[in-house]
């Protein structure tokens, strides 16, 4: 987990960062995890340096189900992991794919409801002012502000990666993502 992590910070500009919460943080402390796969250990370059796989977990959760779902051929179901991340298989038994909507969420409880078959839905971000949970690895510091953001992907690690990273990016970053991945919808607030 923790090896692929890291290649989704460089492939995501540095927006997805596992090491962001890590004492005297800066925007290359990432890169002083080193993995020793022959060892099953991780090892740090420097004191300090913390791993917070919390913006993964549930992508990574979702995949495991999937597979699970496959082994004992399940054919359908709609997973939800706190309704940040929906991991949709096959269709619901009253019509093509899961209807999914974003009642609970308040900055997007006006979109209509969007139809997902055998991909993901994730979000992140804030839905109230005193919520500040993810920290920018640009900053340091927590984003503030009402703000969301969704994506609709194939598989929930990368839904997860990119939800918590277009949070974070820069217009221009969100650019260089947004073309990196496979993204079939995406909403901002």
């Amino acid at each position: 987990m923790i090896e692929t992590a890291l290649l989704y910070s460089e492939k995501t500009c540095g927006c997805f960062d596992i090491s962001v919460q890590s004492r005297n943080y800066n925007q290359d402390t990432w890169q002083g995890i080193n993995l020793l796969p022959e060892l099953t250990s991780v090892s740090f370059q420097q004191s300090g340096i913390q791993v917070d796989l919390s913006g993964f977990l549930k992508g990574y959760a979702l995949e495991k189900i999937r597979n699970l779902l496959s082994e004992h051929t399940i054919k359908d179901a709609l997973i939800n992991l706190g309704n940040s991340s929906v991991l949709a298989v096959g269709s619901h038994p009253y019509g093509e794919g899961w209807k999914v909507g974003f009642d609970n969420n308040p900055v997007f409880a006006s979109r209509p409801e969007i139809l997902l078959q055998d991909e993901c839905l994730t979000t992140s971000g804030n839905n109230t002012t005193d919520r500040k949970h993810i920290i920018s690895p640009l900053t340091g510091q927590p984003v503030e502000g009402i703000k969301y953001v969704a994506v609709v992907t194939p598989g929930g690690v990368e839904g997860e990666v990119l939800s918590t990273s277009l949070f974070v990016a820069t217009t221009a970053q969100r650019s260089k993502i947004v073309e990196s991945f496979p993204i079939k919808n995406m909403y901002l607030s």
